[in-house]
């Protein structure tokens, strides 16, 4: 697959559209406040503080960053180690989907669905670490977030096999 220019505006125009959706909009200030140890009126007080609160921000959107692009390397190796059983990993998939789909209808109760998990983070000083850490706990969080899981699999699905009719159909 090439990269154009355009498919290039369009992947980052789709991640600034999910920044922007008010389920992670509204999850930013509370971050900045954390990542930095200050709070708002210490902010407006300090010179200084939009410098740190930038920095630990940078730091947290590399650790996500990261997450997200480890994330995707191994899926695309998996998945290319794994393309020898192609049709049995989508008949698999199409169960799983089926699955979870009623179990997100309540119909068949599955408590480590649709339970909560959570990592508690003691307060401490601002550290690049402690803000990259962060980042990559909320890159796995956003991964595995109940409307992205859905549209990424379908999508995952969907695609080798046009690319392969396509292929085939050219031949």
């Amino acid at each position: 697959m090439s990269f154009t220019p355009l498919s290039l505006l369009a992947v980052f125009g789709a991640g600034l559209l999910s920044l922007l959706s008010p389920c992670v909009v509204a999850l930013v200030p509370g971050y900045l406040a954390y990542l930095s140890g200050m709070s708002l009126e210490e902010v407006k007080s300090r010179s200084s503080a939009r410098w740190q609160v930038s920095l630990q921000a940078l730091w947290f959107v590399l650790g996500c960053t990261l997450f997200l692009t480890v994330l995707g390397a191994a899926a695309a190796l998996l998945g290319s180690a794994l393309s020898v059983y192609q049709q049995v990993l989508e008949r698999v998939g199409g169960l799983v989907l089926i699955f979870l789909g009623i179990a997100l209808t309540g119909l068949v109760p599955v408590p480590w669905v649709s339970g909560e998990h959570r990592v508690q983070f003691k307060p401490g000083p601002p550290a690049w670490w402690r803000s990259g850490l962060i980042g990559m706990t909320f890159g796995a969080g956003w991964s595995a977030s109940w409307w992205i899981v859905p549209v990424h699999s379908c999508v995952a699905f969907a695609a080798p096999r046009r690319s392969s009719r396509a292929s085939e159909e050219s031949f």
